[in-house]
């Protein structure tokens, strides 16, 4: 029985990783607010969406696009 201390070391191991996966997230105090990720504060001044701009081959490059 030369490998009862590595099987035993190796079954320890696994006990500690598997126990970390055993606690779930915990809930935020009420006076603490997760940050807001609005696209007003994400986007740089002047940013223009690209999809309300005029694009007149749109039909033909969604096709293209679909086949490739």
């Amino acid at each position: 029985m030369t490998h009862t201390p590595v099987i035993r070391i190796a079954v320890l191991c696994l006990l500690l990783l598997a126990g970390g996966c055993s606690t779930g997230p915990q809930p935020l105090p009420q006076d603490v607010q997760p940050p807001l990720y609005t696209p007003e504060r994400l986007l740089p001044p002047g940013f223009e969406d690209p999809a309300a701009t005029y694009d007149p081959w749109e039909g033909m490059n969604k096709r293209i696009y679909n086949f490739n």
